[in-house]
């Protein structure tokens, strides 16, 4: 098949039920470090008439749940023309994170990205 199966992430919490078309939505998830910090919902509040950000079913299937919370994170902040820092510890996937991201933004018509990294992730 030429073009992948497409689906988009929901967060972990949500039930993950397809459209029409076999996509899903994705959406930033609601969790929150503590009760005095925003949601990640809140933090990246979604504007009207923004296009819903589409993962392979192949890329999205890969991810933990925790992951995936992570992409619609920065998905909607991309969506929105934010920024934001992903910030994790050591080995638990920002890496893999950020590549479903730039798969997403190109399969959404992005044709630049800068990425920052130590050049040891080059080897």
């Amino acid at each position: 098949a030429a073009d992948e199966e497409m689906a988009q992430a929901s967060a972990p919490e949500e039930a993950e039920e397809l459209d029409e078309d076999g996509e899903q939505e994705l959406e930033a998830g609601q969790w929150r470090a503590s009760e005095s910090q925003p949601s990640l919902t809140e933090l990246a509040s979604e504007k009207e008439g923004v296009a819903p950000f589409k993962l392979p079913t192949s890329t999205f299937e890969r991810l933990y749940p925790y992951q995936k919370a992570g992409v619609a994170w920065m998905a909607r902040i991309f969506q929105n023309r934010q920024g934001g820092i992903l910030a994790d510890e050591m080995g638990l996937g920002k890496t893999i994170q950020v590549c479903a991201l730039l798969n997403g933004a190109r399969k959404a018509g992005a044709t630049h990205a800068l990425l920052l990294m130590p050049v040891s992730l080059l080897d």
